[in-house]
């Protein structure tokens, strides 16, 4: 009994000595304000208005432009355009035509005007900052490149008549130089019809070196004009599409 009161005694002495636990006071730093975006920009030369001929956009803010005498970049859906070469070019307009890989990358093709068969590729991978350039043998048609390095031209021959001349030619070190794979031009030696003189072509798409798509139009009612390559462009075979329920007597193109 006396060993159980000398504990009690023990813990009320303990209990109370201990410290009493006081709150600690939170100081509420002071409040921010919500950060202000920063708008990008680049450095060059606003144009406005740009007058655009064409316009390439790559998502919901970058694109590229070109007008009579500049290209043009826009990093804020179009709001504003930047001049961004090439320095060496003074004259473009309907006659260029242009590939945009990316915001940064893109090819642009300038005719000579002594000799609009022949031209000059311009490519940028910096966004226009900087570019070099290659002298072509063709200088009009359709540009689409795969990928930094591999592309597909086919180029245009000229036209009359309901059909139309062109040549494919084909790079791989990013359209520095070219290899020409196929024409359907009877004038040049080597010339095949597997890809038919007949018939205008305006368009080209590639899914890789080895396939291709060319379409066009032949101004006939119900003829769909689409051509496929499975070798890089050395020869081609006519792609049978069914036209749509009521545009059989339609001009599809």
């Amino acid at each position: 009994m006396k060993l159980k009161i000398a504990f009690l005694s023990l813990a009320l002495v303990l209990t109370a000595c201990a410290p009493e636990l006081l709150p600690v006071p939170v100081t509420q730093g002071p409040t921010l304000a919500p950060a202000t975006p920063t708008l990008e920009s680049i450095n060059a030369p606003v144009v406005a208005p740009p007058d655009l001929i064409s316009i390439h956009m790559q998502d919901e803010k970058n694109g590229w432009g070109i007008n009579d005498t500049n290209i043009l970049r826009t990093v804020d859906g179009g709001v504003t355009w930047y001049k961004v070469g090439p320095a060496k070019v003074s004259s473009l307009g309907y006659s260029v035509i242009a590939d945009f890989l990316t915001a940064q990358e893109g090819w642009v093709l300038v005719p000579d005007p002594t000799d609009m068969l022949v031209g000059a590729l311009y490519h940028t991978n910096d966004g226009g900052t900087t570019w070099s350039s290659s002298s072509v043998p063709f200088g009009g048609g359709v540009l689409n490149f795969i990928d930094s390095k591999q592309g597909w031209m086919m180029a245009s021959l000229g036209a009359g008549a309901g059909s139309m001349g062109v040549a494919i030619y084909q790079s791989s070190d990013g359209g520095s130089t070219w290899t020409q794979n196929y024409t359907n031009d009877p004038n040049q030696p080597g010339a095949g019809d597997s890809l038919p003189l007949g018939g205008l072509k305006d368009g080209l798409a590639s899914l890789d070196m080895k396939t291709a798509w060319v379409g066009g139009v032949t101004y006939a009612p119900g003829i769909v004009y689409l051509y496929q390559t499975q070798d890089g462009g050395h020869s081609w075979k006519l792609v049978p599409v069914k036209v749509p329920t009521g545009y059989e007597q339609a001009e599809l193109e």
